[in-house]
């Protein structure tokens, strides 16, 4: 038994039982406390609108999207996944649930879906990372935490509503996963 939590641990840890891509970006500042400020530049992305609560609208949102790069496509051509999963609330019924494609999917498929829409995005964010499960409350308690230290900075102002990033599958052990807050920034 301690043999197997051992190759499990190990594989969970180093990374190479999830070696799932993720999107480019650039750090274009660091601020107290481990939040870094990124850019996003012309990723691709799959996403989708949920007229839900965030926890229903992030299983709908993610079954729509799992359905489009699992085939559900004008080519009937599978997709690589890919991490973070991201959810950002649209309107006060409704949040956008996205998926980013890999980046050598130069033509992506048209979705069968026509809930699912393809487009590329750009965005500056303020990120704090943090791991545990994806309870609601855990995400706005790491919310309001990088809402204070952004609050405290002298650089950036938040311009756009909060996304949560989360970059494991279910599967995972709660204490292993590792998630994203992040909160669209201008210069100040």
């Amino acid at each position: 038994m301690r043999n197997t939590w051992a190759f499990f641990l190990f594989f969970s840890l180093s990374g190479i039982a999830l070696a799932i891509e993720t999107p480019d970006y650039q750090i274009i500042d660091t601020l107290p406390d481990s939040v870094e400020v990124r850019k996003y530049a012309g990723a691709t992305i799959a996403s989708t609108t949920v007229a839900s609560g965030i926890r229903e609208s992030g299983n709908i949102g993610f079954r729509r999207l799992a359905g489009y790069i699992f085939g559900d496509n004008e080519l009937n051509k599978k997709i690589k996944m890919t991490a973070p999963v991201m959810q950002q609330r649209k309107s006060e019924e409704s949040y956008e649930v996205v998926f980013f494609l890999p980046r050598d999917l130069s033509a992506p498929p048209r979705p069968s879906n026509r809930d699912v829409l393809i487009k590329d995005i750009n965005m500056e964010v303020a990120v704090l990372a943090y791991k545990g499960g994806w309870k609601v409350k855990t995400y706005e308690e790491n919310l309001e935490t990088l809402k204070s230290r952004l609050a405290e900075n002298e650089k950036w102002k938040i311009s756009g509503d909060p996304i949560w990033a989360r970059y494991d599958p279910p599967w995972m052990p709660s204490f292993l996963r590792s998630n994203e807050i992040m909160l669209p920034v201008v210069r100040r």
